[in-house]
């Protein structure tokens, strides 16, 4: 009947103006008489033969909404722009996209008065884009709000000063919260000068080995001349322990106030700490303890292991790093439990660098050997690890070496919910890659994102328990971020049959539609806030006037980590035909490099997977080519 009834429009701004359900018929219609030959009153129903192909072309047809919703600016832009076609591969591809950049919440953006007014039914909030009126059956100090997300009226009582002015609002909820309290002062060594830096080194027999490097040994001075110096190959602890050397004559010049310590693992866990008192000896052997039970009896430590800064631990720490060597077993989840005690007792923005070469194979989330734990074990010793990392503000980062074997996949979900870094690097030139995980400073912790999306249209290519039943809502948990911190989403128009179920839907009436993004988190002076940023995106009928608003860096970062996302998966088909599609679409951004940290880490990781298991493959390398630089 819609198609009938569209059949004789011959105005296209009365097309416009139809119901998208109509809209769409119109183009179904247009589609079939183009491919038939005919005109469009010629085509009859047998024409429609096409079926779920000529729906899923016309839908790429409409174009909806106008792309970067970021916190970095004072007033957020977003564009969202129509699909490019793509007939050959049943994918959607489009340039619906939005990138959310969390560099400015170290910044309380128009601090708000009072409390969010949420809506009832779908939990938006109240924003300056809401419309309010004076409702006459109720209280005159109430107001009729009626949410421009799913139309639901609420009522509300609310003061003039307490209407948001501006469309990037930050409310605080709890001023106080689980986190180390007190501001990170300023200092001449920068806002982080104060924080724990923990280094947790692996001294297993396996980073005894030697690599292609040699390094000079000195000898005793009564042998000849010619023989004062000879050649010795350096180990993989060697590389370590130099690196850490430089950083800590590195830190005590430029950050001085910090406090730094050392936790190593082998068949035996030693809490070294500061250096400055006698290490705590855990036999992991002879004990069965538990993530949490390692955790606990370590915090009982970390006050007087970790009391003093590098200014005045320096000669300490460099003393006791010389008398470290490498022994047996690798007992690196209960490492990680006692670093993550004692940099979980500084303050927000605390460091713990675990460097390893081999597999956990002895206590808690040991993946091989006699002490294996099953996969449920192993998984839950490493999210318990994540999660108290998370809450104290810790970022962990992993240093895995690129001669040994790593189990990544259990390791990197620590790394990615702290935001810390995951990098398979030589033991020999370990020293940069430490001074740029240092130098990443975290602006905020817990944090949480929540974006809502006007009712006709729903998140695409997300997981199922990260949104809503209707698909307008998508929640998701980032730990700890930093002014590197970005996350991209896709959304599209949902089916027409859906569209028809919605109440007061008009697509003729409307000239924008709505999108907010609100996240909660900690600040690191120890606060409970919420960030809400609400923009009205204008809508376009023209995919050539949307194409050319397209934001190319945004589509470009989405890209890259959509495709290696994939990737991680073990989806290697998926992840080319995804790069492929995005190429083709936009073809200016071929060439392009994709400066992005987040992506660049998670490539990181996926090759650390596959080179552990032992696959040197090709199509995975062709296929992070494709998302990092071909894009």
């Amino acid at each position: 009947g819609y198609q009938r009834r569209v059949h004789g429009e011959q105005n296209k701004e009365m097309i416009k103006k139809a119901s998208a359900f109509a809209y769409i018929s119109k183009r179904k219609l247009d589609i079939v008489a183009k491919r038939k030959g005919k005109k469009n009153e010629e085509i009859k129903e047998d024409d429609y033969s096409s079926g779920e192909e000529v729906q899923e072309e016309a839908l790429e047809q409409f174009v909806g909404p106008t792309q970067s919703q970021g916190i970095s600016q004072k007033k957020p832009t977003l564009a969202i722009v129509g699909k490019a076609s793509a007939k050959k591969i049943k994918q959607e591809v489009d340039t619906n996209i939005v990138q959310i950049s969390m560099n400015s919440l170290n910044e309380d953006m128009n601090l708000a008065t009072g409390d969010p007014y949420r809506c009832q039914h779908c939990g938006s909030i109240l924003s300056i884009h809401s419309k309010q009126h004076i409702n006459p059956a109720a209280d005159q100090k109430q107001s009729e709000w009626n949410c421009e997300f799913c139309s639901t009226k609420n009522l509300i009582s609310i003061d003039p000063e307490e209407i948001p002015k501006t469309e990037v609002v930050t409310y605080i909820l709890d001023k106080s919260t689980g986190l180390k309290q007190g501001a990170i002062e300023e200092t001449k060594g920068g806002q982080d000068d104060d924080i724990t830096v923990i280094f947790c080194i692996d001294i297993s027999g396996s980073m005894g080995q030697t690599g292609k490097k040699k390094t000079a040994t000195a000898m005793p001075k009564s042998r000849p001349a010619f023989q004062q110096m000879i050649p010795k190959e350096q180990t993989r602890l060697d590389g370590v322990k130099s690196a850490i050397r430089q950083q800590i004559n590195k830190m005590l010049k430029e950050s001085p106030n910090r406090k730094v310590g050392f936790v190593t693992f082998e068949t035996e866990c030693n809490l070294i700490g500061d250096g400055t008192q006698t290490p705590i000896l855990f036999d992991i052997s002879k004990t069965q303890k538990d993530f949490y039970s390692l955790l606990e009896e370590a915090a009982n430590y970390s006050t007087t292991t970790m009391a003093k800064p590098i200014k005045e631990t320096s000669g300490n720490l460099l003393l006791t790093l010389q008398k470290i060597h490498p022994s047996r077993d690798t007992a690196l989840g209960p490492g990680l439990a006692i670093a993550l005690a004692l940099a979980g007792q500084g303050k927000p923005g605390s460091k713990v660098i675990l460097c390893t070469d081999g597999l956990a194979n002895i206590g808690c989330g040991s993946v091989t050997g006699k002490c294996a734990k099953s996969p449920e074990e192993i998984k839950g010793c490493y999210t318990s690890a994540a999660n108290y990392a998370v809450q104290h503000g810790v970022a962990v980062s992993l240093i895995t070496l690129t001669e040994g074997q790593c189990r990544l996949d259990m390791l990197s979900p620590v790394a990615n919910l702290t935001n810390g870094d995951i990098l398979r690097v030589d033991p020999n030139n370990l020293a940069g890659d430490f001074s740029a995980i240092l130098s990443e400073r975290q602006i905020a912790t817990n944090v949480e994102l929540k974006v809502k999306i006007f009712k006709a249209l729903k998140f695409r290519n997300e997981d199922e328990t990260n949104l809503s039943g209707d698909h307008t809502t998508l929640v998701k948990v980032l730990g700890n971020v930093t002014e590197s911190s970005t996350i991209t989403f896709e959304y599209s128009l949902k089916r027409p049959e859906e569209m028809a179920a919605i109440a007061d839907l008009d697509w003729g009436t409307l000239k924008s539609l709505p999108f907010q993004t609100q996240i909660t988190y900690n600040s690191m002076d120890g606060k409970k806030k919420l960030r809400v940023i609400s923009e009205a995106s204008p809508i376009t009928f023209e995919k050539e006037t949307a194409k050319k608003s397209a934001n190319v860096e945004v589509i470009g970062a989405h890209a890259a980590l959509s495709t290696a996302n994939y990737a991680a998966k073990g989806d290697y088909s998926k992840a080319k035909q995804n790069a492929y599609l995005f190429s083709n679409m936009a073809p200016k951004m071929k060439g392009k490099v994709i400066a992005n940290k987040q992506v660049q880490h998670l490539v990181q990781s996926i090759q650390n997977q596959e080179m552990s298991r032992g696959h040197q493959n090709d199509e995975l390398t062709s296929v992070l080519n494709l998302s990092l630089i071909h894009i």
